[in-house]
């Protein structure tokens, strides 16, 4: 038989150029060429081989039926019905609750009223405390988890019951109480007084052995031109209303002075001043700072036999 002969177009070369054949005149080409096994993704100019095609056809887990809503709920045991609602119990055994912001809770699904818990979930309030629908609708409980076990704490029908019982009680409920009412209570309502004898002035100059104590508690002086101090003690807060230096008749032409210091400076102020057994009423800063502030009482120029019996401080809360 005579050769047979294929030639094909060499574009590159601008010639023809001899292909192989077979007998029959068939184009004799290297199958790896135009097939693959396994094919290759992106792969345009080749197709699967045969053999490829054949064994992916007859792999029983390469092709099933399209899942299904019911073959998804049912992968993750059932859990879910098809409104998305839990239909089996939630185990969470030693797992948590991430980045939940509040829980809502109510009895059942006919119930329109939720149980809201707003706090954040940041001190692990789950872990410690859980609520049981005992019977789904009528009541529920609360466990407190001792670290062995869930331990019962109460039953919804038995805490209804002793709300019931408290509630009853008329003692047990009673209008909030005001900041005057609670003053009342503790007899801190209306004028305070703070009183303090004349032995608790100290003498400053010139001389404190010039001053006598007497045995009922006034101080006395026994030279010319002495002065004293008494520091002052009253609560945080407190407002001063009225002033007195108490003391004997001769004494009577020498002025009291209720002096502020600032702690930080030094810097003293006047509050309050009037003479021996007179009475200041009008206070200037009269709201007692002890956080900044200290407080004394200062006579000046104390005569031989002036006697000083002590002083009242008048005051409110």
């Amino acid at each position: 038989m005579a050769d047979i002969l294929l030639y094909g177009w060499d574009a590159g070369d601008a010639t023809w150029r001899k292909l192989s054949v077979n007998a029959d005149g068939k184009l004799i080409v290297n199958p790896a060429d135009i097939f693959e096994n396994p094919p290759v993704e992106d792969e345009t100019k080749k197709a699967p081989s045969s053999e490829w095609a054949y064994d992916h056809w007859k792999n029983v887990a390469a092709h099933h039926a399209k899942y299904t809503d019911a073959n998804s709920r049912s992968a993750i045991g059932g859990a879910l019905n098809s409104d998305g609602r839990f239909i089996l119990n939630l185990l969470m055994s030693y797992k948590g609750i991430r980045q939940a912001s509040y829980l809502r809770f109510k009895k059942s699904a006919a119930d329109t009223t939720y149980i809201s818990c707003d706090k954040a979930l940041d001190a692990y309030e789950l872990k410690y405390y859980t609520f049981h629908a005992t019977d789904g609708v009528s009541k529920c409980e609360l466990s407190l988890y001792s670290g062995s076990g869930w331990e019962k704490v109460c039953v919804e029908p038995v805490a209804d019951s002793k709300i019931a019982t408290h509630k009853a009680i008329v003692n047990a409920h009673h209008t909030k109480y005001t900041a005057a009412e609670a003053q009342e209570a503790c007899n801190l309502d209306g004028t305070l007084y703070w009183t303090c004898p004349g032995s608790n002035f100290i003498g400053s100059r010139p001389d404190t052995d010039d001053l006598g104590q007497s045995s009922s508690g006034y101080v006395e002086a026994s030279a010319d031109a002495i002065y004293l101090r008494a520091p002052v003690s009253l609560p945080h807060g407190a407002t001063v209303t009225g002033v007195i230096v108490y003391g004997n008749l001769s004494s009577e032409l020498l002025t009291w002075e209720l002096r502020r210091m600032v702690l930080a400076t030094a810097t003293a102020t006047v509050c309050a001043t009037a003479v021996i057994n007179t009475e200041d009423t009008t206070i200037t800063g009269g709201v007692i700072d002890n956080s900044a502030e200290t407080y004394l009482i200062a006579i000046a120029d104390l005569q031989t036999d002036d006697r000083i019996y002590g002083a009242r401080i008048k005051y409110t809360l």
